[in-house]
């Protein structure tokens, strides 16, 4: 064969120009296959949180028009909210965010590992909010994509909690520096048990999903819901609402673990104070220590046992001497 009929081969610089090219594309395309997932997943998170809105709305015209506790720990078994919407929900899936980094422990009466919970209606060992409480159901804020807070699992806690310690999507924590996309850290050198502060965190492309009490759905910036600290899609509750579980007598006092229901009723400094019927035995002041050592946990059992106010969760009967 004659040097002039031989093929002709690529040279060095053209590969290097196509293989430049393809790198030019793949870095334009892949971001748009990244956002175009994160896309789908928003969809799953809310029709989620769609499905989750209806069992609730359910419950409550099943039981008075009263939404249902975040969770009781009196008594044995401990129940949440999680499993008391099960039969309405019929789905356990549902109470996971495809976001987040961590499933929902769907036995646990404080797995919650994706969304909060409106304290203000659904409130721990309390009886929920009455619908007839909320004057702009299409305004208030029902369950929405958090970052969970250690101290009590399932909130969604409210803009006066203050801002947020992390980015809107859960980076750059003030503490640590790092990246949180559902569970706050607690017990380490950096957190020790410290709130997230308002939690809403925006998981889908700069947005977070928020499902509000008139039963829709829909996308929203952290910044719109916090809206420099207004209470704009929260609720206050009243003073008067029936306890669900208060204790009589101190179990290290020789009590009888019973519980019974009661009046709540503000008290100065903020918080409520629980009074039983009939009027439960005064408790000694908890002993500063052990949780209480430099800033109140807000754990909700241990709380609860030393019978001390704590100003995350507003649920016990006296206030800890601490924040006194």
């Amino acid at each position: 064969m004659s040097a002039s009929r031989r093929l002709r081969g690529f040279t060095l610089i053209e590969l290097l120009v196509v293989i430049a090219i393809i790198a030019i594309l793949a870095a334009i395309l892949f971001p748009v296959f990244a956002r175009a997932r994160e896309n789908a997943r928003k969809a799953t998170c809310q029709s989620n949180l769609k499905q989750i809105s209806m069992g609730l709305l359910q419950y409550v015209q099943d039981y008075d028009e009263c939404f249902p506790f975040l969770f009781q720990s009196a008594t044995s078994p401990r129940t949440g909210l999680i499993q008391i919407t099960q039969p309405y929900i019929k789905n356990w899936q549902v109470h996971d965010c495809p976001s987040s980094d961590q499933k929902t422990l769907v036995g646990d009466y404080l797995g919650h590992r994706s969304y909060g919970y409106h304290r203000e209606l659904m409130p721990s060992n309390a009886r929920g909010a009455s619908l007839s409480q909320i004057q702009r159901p299409a305004e208030i804020a029902m369950v929405a994509d958090v970052l969970q807070n250690p101290n009590v699992r399932g909130l969604l806690m409210r803009p006066a909690d203050g801002k947020m310690v992390t980015g809107y999507d859960g980076s750059n924590c003030s503490y640590c520096g790092g990246k949180h996309v559902s569970m706050f850290p607690s017990s380490d050198t950096y957190h020790n048990y410290l709130s997230p502060g308002f939690n809403v965190i925006e998981r889908h492309n700069g947005v977070a999903n928020v499902a509000f009490v008139d039963g829709h759905v829909k996308a929203m910036k952290h910044v719109t819901l916090y809206n420099n600290g207004s209470q704009g899609h929260f609720i206050q509750r009243k003073s008067g609402y029936k306890r669900l579980v208060t204790p009589r007598v101190r179990a290290d006092q020789g009590g009888d673990h019973g519980w019974q229901w009661g009046v709540a009723s503000r008290i100065p400094g903020g918080g409520l104070q629980y009074h039983s019927r009939p009027k439960a035995a005064a408790a000694p002041d908890a002993q500063p220590g052990s949780h209480h050592a430099g800033g109140c946990c807000g754990d909700v059992v241990r709380c609860q046992e030393h019978l001390c106010h704590c100003p995350v969760g507003e649920r016990a009967v006296r206030r800890c001497p601490r924040t006194a």
